[in-house]
């Protein structure tokens, strides 16, 4: 008994208290509210567990396996707590420390999996236990990548951009802004760690010591409880079911799409467009499209990059409006407040909400929806599921956005009469190389400006083009080009960047002369309305005035067409509702 004494006190005791310490004094350290500090009582579980488990396979953790162990525990014990401390998040301070305790139960799960294995001579059980610590560290190396990129810890906006990224997109930001060379060196760095622990331990352990079953089953318990429990409730992977919960439930707008289109109703004293003038409606959704490099928009620009914007900026037909924002700096989250009647100012669902696509049809239109952009799956993506309610939709994944022009071509030999036609172009996204031929490389300063300068004048000449070939062909009546967002050109844009820039869009409007005889109280609203401050989830209600589609879901105060229109700098939002326009000191651009 005084031997077994003797060895809890020192060989086992030790290592299992001197962890718990450090364990502690990260979440003390770190914690900038002292009194919801963890008190010693979180920690001693793990350190009777750890105690215990030394005990069971009568190996210390202070030994080969446990200091292994340890290596690929520590950045889970470090990473989250100090960046939480180092970006003086305060309104989540209980998160970090479920972290260093997941960290403490790897390091228990890592060290009786080395143990065992080298004890029963698997190697199929070591190369798993390394194979899945190494695995584990992508989540660290994720939250230092997200923070040196942003400056900031990953936030739930941040992971719904990633789940809603497809695997070229991914690519494509990764070689903008982490550089393919650096990215590789990360992931190999990550997948050869356990390769060479593992040659470390690939010889048999000499050891007399029988390994109980005891051991075994304490192992398997410390596993269960890391991986079940304490794994769900890090910081990262926290974050990560709880937008997959929110983009499962973005199911719902589906699935009672075709009852809510059914039964809504056109208000009586609509003012339609298809009952006055015949002809087609087009939109033009751009792609991180920033007014802040557009030279329409800022004329002290390096590059002229808006020459057909440009020159039909003081047509009479024309209204560009000068301080148009997004409601959010990433695509899915913005496009299902653009397109849908809800908005950061009303609170209505998404999955409740009816689209631009259902009015549009209710009030006589055809619809057509053209995309270059790479939608994710129907049951994930809101902009795919709205895009599927249209009459005609075509996803040709080309590599350029001029090459959407055929499905205009094809679209103007229809005989509708009435047409309205979304355009979703891949635009100024990153990689900004790839989005434009060689032909239109016009701009060179050997970085990022002149190459996004160059997305923009590649833009610039499809809009050109769709509203010259609307005009010979399409009877155009009305054509609106704004962007989903706007970007930064050195960081792209993200829900974990705050700039301006990434919110700050175009918003230009066309109305024929045959619209503007036939609407002239809406057209004289349009230009007067240009210098007022407006969001991109306002667009259902502007969009509805534009074509006279009225009812109850159409709310007046959010139409720039309209005499009560009831926004301006005081009042507008963005990211969601939590910033308000009037801190955008630059906003004047």
């Amino acid at each position: 008994m005084k031997k077994v004494i003797q060895i809890l006190q020192y060989r086992y005791l030790v290592p299992a208290v001197l962890l718990s310490l450090a364990g502690l004094l990260v979440a003390m350290f770190t914690a900038e509210v002292p009194e919801s500090v963890f008190t010693i009582t979180k920690f001693v579980p793990f350190l009777l567990a750890g105690l215990l488990l030394q005990f069971a396979l009568q190996c210390s953790l202070f030994s080969k396996p446990g200091l292994v162990s340890l290596l690929l525990s520590i950045p889970h014990i470090l990473t989250v707590p100090l960046l939480f401390w180092y970006a003086g998040v305060v309104d989540e301070i209980v998160r970090p420390r479920r972290d260093i305790i997941f960290g403490l139960y790897l390091l228990l799960t890592l060290f009786s999996g080395i143990v065992i294995g080298r004890r029963k001579n698997s190697r199929l059980l070591l190369a798993a236990t390394l194979s899945a610590g190494g695995i584990l560290l992508f989540l660290p190396l994720a939250e230092l990548v997200h923070f040196a990129l942003y400056g900031s810890i990953v936030t739930e906006g941040a992971v719904y951009a990633m789940l809603a990224t497809d695997v070229q997109e991914a690519a494509e930001y990764i070689g903008s802004y982490v550089g393919y060379p650096a990215a590789a060196a990360l992931v190999l760095g990550i997948l050869l760690s356990p390769a060479v622990f593992y040659f470390l331990f690939r010889r048999k352990e000499v050891d007399r010591e029988p390994l109980h079953i005891a051991a075994i089953v304490l192992a398997v318990l410390v596993s269960l409880l890391t991986g079940t429990v304490y794994l769900g409730k890090t910081d990262l992977i926290r974050k990560i079911l709880t937008v997959a919960k929110f983009r499962s439930d973005n199911s719902v707008f589906l699935e009672g799409r075709n009852e809510r289109f059914a039964r809504f109703r056109l208000d009586e004293g609509s003012e339609l467009m298809t009952n006055r003038i015949s002809g087609t409606v087009i939109v033009v959704i751009g792609e991180s499209a920033s007014r802040d490099y557009m030279q329409v928009y800022s004329p002290d620009f390096a590059y002229p990059d808006t020459p057909w914007l440009s020159s039909v900026r003081n047509d009479g037909s024309f209204v560009m409006f000068e301080h148009a924002y997004a409601c959010y700096n990433q695509t899915e989250v913005a496009l299902k407040n653009v397109l849908t009647e809800a908005s950061q100012y009303n609170g209505l669902s998404f999955g409740s909400s009816l689209s631009i696509i259902d009015v549009a049809r209710k009030a006589g239109f055809k619809t057509y929806w053209f995309t270059n952009q790479n939608y994710t799956d129907l049951h994930s993506a809101p902009v795919t599921m709205i895009a599927q309610t249209a009459h005609q939709l075509a996803r040709p994944q080309v590599r350029y956005d001029h090459e959407m022009l055929k499905l205009l071509e094809e679209a103007a030999r229809d005989q509708e009469r009435n047409r309205l036609i979304v355009i979703h172009m891949m635009g100024s996204h990153a990689e900004y190389s790839r989005r434009y031929p060689e032909d239109y490389n016009i701009f060179w300063d050997g970085g990022k400006t002149a190459e996004y300068a160059n997305t923009i004048a590649y833009g610039d000449e499809f809009l050109r083009k769709v509203f010259s070939l609307a005009r010979q062909k399409m009877d155009l009546q009305l054509m609106v080009y704004f962007s989903d967002h706007g970007e930064n050109i050195e960081k792209g844009h993200h829900p974990s960047i705050r700039s301006f820039d990434t919110l700050r869009i175009p918003l230009v409007v066309y109305a024929s002369p045959e619209y503007q005889k036939a609407y002239p109280e809406k057209f004289a609203m349009l230009r007067t309305h240009r210098g007022e401050y407006f969001t991109n989830d306002m667009f259902f209600n502007t969009l509805s005035g534009l074509i006279g589609a009225y009812s109850e879901h159409y709310n007046r105060k959010e139409d720039l067409s309209s005499p009560m229109y009831g926004y301006n700098r005081d009042n507008t939002l963005t990211f969601l509702g939590t910033v308000p326009l009037s801190s955008d000191h630059d906003g004047g651009k």
